[in-house]
């Protein structure tokens, strides 16, 4: 099921990332919570509180540093029985042929690397599993990795003429944006191959608008600036209880 025009809490990663952890809303204009005076602060709506007292292994996963605005500590206190990051990914990586650096961008590990440790971690689970994760691609400087084959992109005169700044670095954009994409695509085709597509939720969303700032519209200029998309992967069963 795909939704295209929802809006994320905010702006940026940490707003919209603490939404859906804790599942309150953004406030506007706050401090992030994970480094202010509450960040030991157990905030007992968060979703894994609610999984772990039902048997679940709950697990928070980054591609990037979980020091990162301290979330690796805050989540420890919204009930996460692991937090795990990308150099827990990268040693997860059983064949390593390639230079340590060509696996990292500024950001963190490589989306691919990301979405094959959390198929490793079901593959190996004993018990049911809440996964939550956060990618890293698809943000400045947009770097793909070496081997990644890019497609083709072709840029019309009315899309041309709703760009705004340099042509060059929205290619970059697009580039960063279609490896992500590749990236869930390619993992959503072997979860769907995999056992657990029979008894596992998936739900995959983004934290803010892809062109947001570098785009011009129209018209529904706040709905078109801000849309994000929302997909749910159901087990057949769930999917034909639902229509």
């Amino acid at each position: 099921i795909l939704m295209k025009n929802f809006i994320s809490s905010g702006d940026g990663t940490i707003p919209s990332l603490e939404a859906l952890l804790l599942n309150i809303p953004y406030r506007p204009g706050s401090f992030p919570l994970s480094q202010s005076r509450y960040k030991q602060t157990p905030f007992e709506f968060s979703p894994a509180f609610l999984y772990n007292d039902t048997g679940y292994e709950s697990s928070f996963i980054y591609g990037g540093d979980l020091s990162w605005r301290n979330i690796g500590e805050f989540v420890k206190y919204q009930d996460y029985d692991n937090a795990e990051g990308k150099i827990d990914i990268y040693n997860s990586v059983k064949s390593k042929d390639k230079e340590e650096s060509e696996y990292y961008h500024p950001w963190g590990i490589f989306d691919e690397h990301l979405y094959d440790f959390i198929l490793n971690k079901l593959n190996k689970s004993t018990q049911k599993q809440y996964i939550f994760a956060l990618s890293t691609n698809n943000h400045p400087p947009y770097n793909v990795p070496n081997d990644y084959k890019k497609k083709s992109l072709v840029f019309s005169e009315n899309i041309k003429n709703h760009i705004t700044g340099d042509l060059d670095l929205a290619k970059q954009r697009f580039y960063s944006y279609q490896y992500a994409v590749d990236s869930v695509g390619k993992f959503l085709n072997k979860f769907k191959q995999s056992k657990f597509a029979q008894n596992t939720i998936i739900a995959v969303t983004a934290d803010n608008n892809t062109i947001d700032g570098i785009m011009k519209y129209d018209d529904n200029q706040l709905l078109n600036s801000k849309n994000v998309p929302l997909y749910l992967y159901l087990p057949k069963e769930l999917r034909e209880k639902q229509t």
